[in-house]
């Protein structure tokens, strides 16, 4: 499963949310206990990295700090419950754009679905709109799909999508030098049929996975139909050329789909499970694995039933590393 970013933009008018009595303001005396909960609120999403506690509480020390742009007090606000935060948002303003930015939204997962983060954004718009702010902005996974459709609710559209960075579009043009003169007309930075990608999963997989395609142990991945048609992306095709990223979103390998296949989840073949090369390679330990990384997306793709649902795979070569 590939996946990018989405920037999403918001105007703000006509908010006039009062804050609930168990929101405020957030301040540095939280750092500590909402890296705590930005921690508990990633694990086991396609935003866990698979780092320590903290990492998440360095990120909360560096938004308030200023590292993102200057903290918004004023407009970040936490919900709280027997005096611990459940849910938070957390604005900064980011100079490059002249406008907010919403940096983190966060929800313990013992309180997702009951319209924390959305009731607390509301308050937060209000109070941006106070302060003489026209519109704010966010970038999101677009693997994250129950985040990208919390935001369009609240407003946020989709703006654009950032899937090339500068260290990988210098790692296709290494490779793309040391072509044959004559087969540069077909291949460019700018052909379509490039892609940046990297695994979804947390950090730690990701590393995996790319090891295992080094070796030459892997060399299928699979995803879901429906989670290519939801993102607006066009279906794996042969000939198509995609980066594979670390956890750190540096450049490995160059990849090159030579063949796709359809099937049902339900009728993965062996072929299929030994060309992707985890685990022990079986039909079981497939399904098994990738039962648990489509199952939290379900729902908002409107699948009822994984089995009869259509899994695209790609069976690609390493043509550069």
């Amino acid at each position: 499963m590939k996946n990018h970013r989405f920037i999403m933009e918001k105007f703000l008018s006509k908010n006039n949310f009062p804050p609930k009595s168990h929101f405020r303001t957030i301040n540095r005396n939280d750092i500590v206990a909402l890296g705590d909960l930005l921690y508990e609120a990633d694990l086991g999403t396609v935003d866990d990295e698979g780092l320590p506690v903290e990492d998440s509480i360095n990120e909360i020390e560096n938004t308030l700090s200023g590292k993102y742009g200057k903290f918004l007090e004023r407009s970040s606000f936490v919900a709280i419950e027997n005096s611990k935060p459940i849910a938070a948002v957390l604005f900064t303003f980011y100079e490059k754009e002249s406008m907010p930015l919403l940096a983190f939204t966060m929800t313990h997962p013992k309180y997702k679905n009951k319209g924390l983060c959305k009731d607390l954004l509301q308050v937060a718009f209000t109070q941006l709109e106070k302060n003489n702010y026209q519109k704010c902005f966010l970038a999101v996974n677009a693997a994250n799909l129950p985040a990208v459709a919390a935001y369009k609710r609240v407003g946020f559209e989709i703006r654009e999508s950032t899937n090339f960075n500068n260290i990988a579009k210098d790692f296709w043009n290494t490779y793309l030098s040391q072509l044959p003169e004559g087969q540069l007309h077909t291949i460019s930075v700018n052909n379509p049929l490039f892609v940046e990608s990297s695994f979804a999963g947390n950090a730690l997989i990701t590393d995996e996975l790319i090891q295992l395609i080094i070796e030459g142990k892997k060399f299928a991945g699979s995803s879901l139909v429906q989670d290519f048609k939801t993102v607006g992306d066009p279906l794996p095709r042969v000939g198509n050329f995609w980066i594979a990223l670390d956890k750190n979103e540096e450049p490995k390998c160059i990849l090159k789909t030579v063949r796709t296949e359809i099937n049902k989840f339900n009728n993965i073949t062996e072929e299929i499970t030994k060309a992707e090369g985890e685990g022990d390679c079986t039909i079981r330990y497939w399904k098994q694995v990738h039962q648990e990384i489509y199952t939290p997306f379900l729902e908002q793709w409107g699948i009822e039933d994984l089995n009869e649902t259509e899994v695209i795979t790609e069976f690609f070569e390493v043509v550069f590393k």
